[in-house]
């Protein structure tokens, strides 16, 4: 039956273990090793029981990036799977006890007064190439005794974490397909899922790829990011929202992202009760991707973050953070020194309560003394960080367009993604020049600010606002305009942001839940004809005719003109 299967996939090769009887068996132990000591394999290897099967939710790319994660802080690394279970069950399964994600302690069948952890380990194992010998070494000191001892997975684990660092990727279930009604239960669950594939389908879309990397794809349900989490997620609101792939990092973004500004209560005071509501809402609705930085409120956005985080699954969002800017006062503003840099990121780490961060960002690099010091000591240290398993890739922000092409060109160390603001707005589209640019280089582009830091609200910008009196009385003037018809200026802005299809991903900044909702309803609806209507006037009769759309350079001159004062007093 085996061969019959296997002869329509080339990458599969069988082995046999040349035993007839199960009293004769070699044990599932030994049956991992054999094919590795075969062809000489020293690679890190995937172990995954037959009778192990999980539900649509995992996501095995996922897994091998902790994998990879992992690796870079504890090369020896392996990563097994966590799986909850009832108190009824740990006398059926292996029980993994866990301090901060890493194994100390592998029990078989405990009962549940034995341990207070309900973590099951299913045979789904990534074994690092270091652990490959130690197989060995485990099968020669039980040679002699009863098969048993090789041929449980879990004794194996049991064996290898005091000698080499094994740690936990969780999932949310799994099939342990052992009999017949365990089985039926499987199967059923598919059917329901409308993922089962016929041989001839599974044969076809071989024959016929959809796309790049593609073996097989469901039939009828709408694939789910890598963050969906059954329970967590409401899975309608998640099947709804749109996904991007940002540049190569890989991650499968949604279109508009958390913006961290607020949590700082940068515009206006925000409650840790408000917080957590905005966060949950927003994450449960299928947005997964959070930007803060120790800028925004002097680390009270991160420091938000950090308490209701806690509450929620590590895997159902991304995070990015920042280096460089800091402090509201202008002589501890901005910092791009290698030393400041490492002891900020582990500062932000602290502060959100996590191992890492998906992306750190250098920020705002045109407020820095030259762009050497980032070339040569912020960047570096980023990428020592990202070594380090603290971040798994690194950004750039900053609000001059040519600032861009500048780092990228002369940048040694390789940058992944691009955050620009205010730059794709109702009165300023002059990303749309750089995209194609940054596209090349392969980079994730990310828009912030859809409505320019205020500037496209009924409400007007915060004092602090750089832009100069004509783009704030074109702005005030459309609002008005828009008031007048009963029409969202807010809605129109974000609207025509997201219809541009330029970026990966558009941040936006939520202070309460309603707002979550209307930007969500924005980024997935249409316009009514009158909103149509209203956003072609505002357009061609307060936006086109601005000559200067743009306020750059009047930040960096101010901040220099301060600076230059602040260093003249201390004089």
């Amino acid at each position: 039956m085996f061969e019959d299967w296997a002869k329509d996939w080339e990458e599969a090769v069988l082995f046999n273990d040349g035993t007839g009887t199960n009293e004769t068996r070699l044990g599932a132990v030994a049956c991992i090793y054999l094919p590795v000591d075969r062809i000489g394999f020293e690679d890190d290897v995937t172990v995954i029981g037959g009778d192990t099967l999980f539900k649509d939710d995992f996501d095995l790319a996922s897994v091998w990036q902790e994998f990879r994660r992992r690796q870079q802080q504890t090369p020896d690394a392996s990563l097994v799977l966590a799986c909850p279970c009832t108190d009824e069950d740990t006398v059926k399964v292996g029980i993994l006890e866990t301090d901060d994600k890493r194994v100390t302690a592998f029990l078989e069948k405990p009962g549940p007064s034995q341990t207070t952890s309900r973590k099951s380990c299913p045979c789904f194992y990534v074994l690092s190439k270091a652990s490959l010998p130690l197989i060995e070494q485990y099968l020669e000191e039980r040679k002699e005794g009863p098969v048993e001892g090789r041929d449980a997975t879990g004794n194996f684990i049991q064996y290898l974490y005091p000698r080499l660092p094994v740690y936990t990727y969780d999932i949310t279930a799994r099939f342990d397909v052992g009999a017949l009604s365990s089985y039926i239960s499987c199967h059923q669950y598919f059917l329901r899922q409308g993922s089962l594939q016929s041989r001839d389908e599974i044969k076809m879309s071989k024959q016929h790829p959809k796309g790049e990397g593609h073996m097989m794809q469901k039939s009828k349900s709408k694939r789910l990011p890598a963050t969906f989490l059954p329970g967590f997620h409401d899975k309608g609101a998640v099947e709804c929202m749109r996904y991007n792939t940002l540049g190569k990092t890989g991650l499968e973004v949604s279109l508009i992202g958390l913006g961290g500004s607020p949590f700082g209560s940068v515009f206006h005071p925000m409650s840790l009760e408000m917080g957590s509501k905005v966060v949950r809402k927003a994450l449960q609705s299928g947005i997964n991707y959070i930007d803060t930085s120790p800028y925004y409120g002097n680390r009270k956005s991160e420091t938000m973050l950090g308490k209701i985080l806690k509450d929620i699954p590590r895997e159902a969002y991304y995070i990015a953070t920042k280096v460089g800017r800091y402090k509201p006062n202008v002589e501890e503003m901005f910092d791009f020194s290698a030393e400041k840099t490492l002891s900020s990121v582990d500062e932000s780490l602290r502060l959100l309560g996590l191992d890492y961060a998906d992306i750190i960002q250098v920020h705002d690099i045109e407020f820095a003394p030259n762009l050497d010091v980032v070339l040569k000591e912020c960047l570096p240290a980023l990428e020592c960080v990202k070594k380090a398993g603290k971040a798994r890739f690194i950004g750039i922000t900053g609000f001059p367009l040519d600032m861009y092409r500048n780092i990228l060109e002369r940048s040694t160390v390789p940058i992944d993604v691009a955050l620009s603001y205010c730059h794709l707005t109702l009165h300023d589209t002059s990303l749309l020049d750089l995209i194609p640019y940054l596209k090349e280089k392969g980079l994730g582009i990310i828009n912030a600010s859809p409505i320019s830091m205020g500037l496209l609200t009924h409400r007007g910008p915060p004092d602090w606002h750089p832009a100069p009196a004509a783009i704030k009385e074109a702005c005030r003037e459309a609002a008005l305009y828009c008031q007048s018809l009963g029409v969202d200026i807010s809605k129109l802005a974000m609207h025509y942001t997201l219809s541009q299809n330029a970026t990966d991903l558009t941040l936006v900044g939520m202070d309460t839940e309603e707002i979550v909702r209307s930007n969500l309803e924005i980024a997935l609806g249409t316009l009514t004809e009158l909103e149509k209507e209203t956003l072609d006037h505002i357009l061609k009769r307060f936006f086109e005719p601005l000559k200067n759309k743009s306020w750059e350079g009047i930040e960096v001159k101010n901040y220099r003109a301060k600076l230059k004062d602040v260093e003249g007093a201390c004089h």
